[in-house]
């Protein structure tokens, strides 16, 4: 990051225990903890996720501008937040101390309307 690279970490892995016709094979992880626990490991001051959803979505399926830590766990366990949103919002929660957003990423020009500030999406914290 010092100079001036922006590290980008696929998250591969290889299960050298695979006994099947074939194996061992790579397997894909999910990425989203993967990142949280990259951002929480470097003291990020953001994490951002870019998905195909606007954002967190209330009970409506509308989005939410913005919601607490707590509220953001209130979402997973009452179910409004489900699917692939789960691992997204857990690795926010994770990733302490620092800045989290899930915005859509189908949006064009949609990380250079992040960093100008005028993304919609969904700030966890």
């Amino acid at each position: 990051i010092q100079a001036g690279f922006v590290p980008v970490v696929s998250p591969v892995s290889f299960n050298p225990t695979d006994n099947t016709p074939g194996g061992p094979h790579i397997v894909n992880v999910n990425g989203d903890p993967a990142a949280g626990e990259i951002a929480r490991a470097i003291g990020a001051w953001k994490l951002l996720y870019m998905t195909d959803v606007p954002g967190i979505l209330d009970k409506n399926g509308q989005p939410i501008a913005s919601v607490t830590r707590g509220g953001a766990e209130d979402l997973i366990q009452s179910g409004i937040a489900s699917g692939g949103m789960i691992p997204k919002i857990r690795a926010c929660l994770r990733a302490e101390g620092c800045v989290s957003r899930i915005i859509d990423g189908r949006v064009p020009h949609a990380l250079r309307l992040e960093i100008e500030g005028k993304a919609t999406g969904t700030t966890i914290g």
